[in-house]
C-alpha cells in the first residue's frame, strides 16, 4: 500500500508551539491532515541532537531535501518503527524499537517512513569531528575513516540498543543543567554514546583470525583455570601482544581475562560445595584462596548468597 507523503517543510509551515527549557528548544507542529510532530533540539554547531515524537493519524512518509554530505547520522528508535529510504543509493534502513544505526551518504533527497507513534533520537555529527573520535591504529576504524574521506556510503547495519547507551541518552535529555554546562554534558554524553556504539561495531567486525585466537585462549583457560596466569605468560604462549589480548578478549566475551578466570573458579567452587560436599576451607584452597573468609566474600559477590548456604 502506498503511504501518504508529506514534505518536512510542510510541517514547519503548519501551526507550531515553541519553548526553551534546560538548553533544549522544544517545538510542536500540528498538521491538519497528518497529526502532530514534536521535537526537542540542541545544536552545538559541530553536532546536533534531537528527540522526535510522532502522533500521526496513520503511518506516513516524510520527505526531505537537504544536503547531508557533511554529517554522520546516528538514528536511535526508543519506541516504534521507522525507515530511511534513499533511492539514489538503493538503500532501505529499517529501525525497530530499541535499535540504532549509523549512516553517512553524500546525497540530498531521502524520505522517512514513520509509524503513527514513534519516539526517535537523531544525532548529526560533523564528519570532521566524527573522524577525530575514531581511534587510531585500528583497522576497522581506518576503514570507516577512509569510507568517509571518499564520500562513499557508510552503513554498517542495525544494532540493538544496550542499557548503557539508553542511560547516556536519558542523561542527555533529562539533565537539569543549562547554558555552557549543559553543552559540556551533552558533548560528553554523545562521545560516551559514540564510544559504546563503536565498541559494538568493533565486536561485530573482529576478523575471523582474531576471533579464532580468542576462542583458543578461552578454551585454554577453561582447561587450566586453577593455575596461576599472567597476561605476559598468556601472550607469550599464544604469540599476541598484551593490548590486543585485553581488547580482543573483552570484545569477544564482554569480560576481562581475569574476571573470566575468577568466574570459572567460583563456578567450580559451587560444584565442589553443592555436589561433592567438600569443606569450605578445602574448597577455598582449591580455587586459590588462603583465607576462607576472603573466598566467602568472593563467592557471595558472584552468586548473591554465602557458600555456607551450600554446606550441610
Amino acid at each position: 500500500m502506498q503511504l501518504p507523503t508529506v514534505y518536512a517543510t510542510d510541517f514547519v509551515c503548519t501551526k507550531s508551539n515553541r519553548e526553551e527549557e534546560f538548553g533544549f528548544v522544544s517545538t510542536e507542529w500540528v498538521h491538519p491532515d497528518f497529526g502532530t510532530w514534536s521535537q526537542k533540539t540542541l545544536d552545538l554547531g559541530f553536532l546536533k541532537v534531537e528527540q522526535n515524537r510522532s502522533q500521526f493519524k496513520e503511518k506516513i512518509n516524510v520527505a526531505y531535501d537537504a544536503d547531508i554530505s557533511n554529517v554522520v547520522h546516528h538514528c536511535i528508535s526508543l519506541d516504534g518503527t521507522m525507515g530511511a529510504h534513499l533511492r539514489d543509493f538503493q538503500l532501505d534502513a529499517q529501525l525497530h524499537s530499541l535499535t540504532y544505526h549509523n549512516m553517512y551518504l553524500s546525497g540530498s533527497s531521502y524520505h522517512l517512513s514513520i509509524d503513527r507513534s514513534v519516539v526517535n533520537v537523531h544525532i548529526e555529527i560533523q564528519k570532521d569531528y566524527y573522524q577525530q573520535l575514531l581511534p587510531m591504529d585500528e583497522p576497522w576504524a581506518d576503514e570507516i575513516r577512509e569510507t568517509l574521506a571518499k564520500k562513499e556510503v557508510y552503513y554498517p547495519g542495525d544494532f540493538p540498543l544496550t542499557a548503557a547507551m539508553a542511560q547516556s541518552i536519558y542523561a542527555i535529555f533529562n539533565s537539569p543543567l543549562s547554558g555552557q554546562l549543559k553543552k559540556m554534558l551533552v558533548e560528553a554524553k554523545i562521545q560516551e554514546l559514540m564510544a559504546l556504539q563503536l565498541f559494538g561495531f568493533k565486536r561485530a567486525n573482529a576478523t575471523p583470525k582474531d576471533r579464532n585466537l580468542m576462542h583458543d585462549i578461552r578454551d585454554y583457560l577453561d582447561q587450566h583455570f586453577l593455575e596461576d596466569h599472567s597476561l605476559k605468560s598468556i601472550c607469550q604462549q599464544f604469540g599476541v601482544n598484551e593490548f590486543k589480548l585485553k581488547s580482543e578478549f573483552k570484545a569477544c566475551f564482554n569480560t576481562t581475562v581475569f574476571d573470566y578466570l575468577w568466574s570459572k573458579k567460583m563456578e567450580y567452587a559451587h560444584t565442589l560445595l553443592a555436589d561433592q560436599h567438600l569443606r569450605l576451607v578445602e574448597v577455598a584452597q582449591r580455587v586459590g584462596y588462603q583465607h576462607s573468609h576472603h573466598f566467602a566474600t568472593a563467592f557471595k559477590r558472584k552468586f548473591g548468597y554465602s557458600p555456607s548456604a551450600l554446606v550441610s
